[in-house]
């Protein structure tokens, strides 16, 4: 699927104050982080987008296999990605439970090792971008596996995943 335009934006902005005794201060805190990508393989390009809805169900969980697992784009076609551009976890609001994001046995090198971790909170989110040219390669059968769990229960999680397939 061509990629003709595509952004993940990061935007924090805040005002902050403190009063101490008579004298009151005030700073203001703005963070604009976009990654813009077009069609390619190169910085700030991409080839593929897989998003879906997701029900993990505890420690089991949802494991995406990201070289040739069956996913499929939102227009049906299949999905071999070999770099990963950008990751968005979305827990859902109504989640009781963490989202655990990582833990698979042939885990894309995210965290640092296959058994590394991170839980995103009821109504929290996880964003990951790696816009230069290299991304972050994924290896079938080595380092292709994204994974999706629940602490505890049942969680439901929004993922996009963005990347390269040639």
């Amino acid at each position: 699927m061509p990629v003709a335009n595509l952004d993940v934006v990061l935007n924090v902005t805040g005002k902050l104050t403190k009063s101490v005794g008579d004298i009151a201060g005030e700073g203001n805190i703005t963070i604009k982080r976009a990654h813009a990508f077009t069609e390619g393989s190169g910085a700030n390009q991409a080839q593929a987008v897989y998003n879906a809805k997701l029900t993990a169900v505890d420690t089991v969980g949802t494991t995406l296999d990201l070289a040739g697992g069956g996913l499929t784009d939102i227009f049906g076609d299949a999905l071999t990605f070999t770099k990963i551009k950008a990751i968005v976890v979305d827990a859902s609001g109504s989640n009781t439970a963490n989202v655990v994001v990582g833990g698979a046995t042939n885990a894309v090198n995210i965290f640092g090792a296959a058994a590394h971790t991170l839980s995103v909170g009821p109504g929290g989110s996880m964003r990951l971008t790696y816009p230069d040219a290299n991304g972050v390669a994924v290896a079938a059968g080595s380092s292709d596996e994204f994974k999706v769990a629940a602490a505890s229960g049942t969680v439901d999680v929004d993922v996009t995943i963005i990347g390269t397939t040639s």
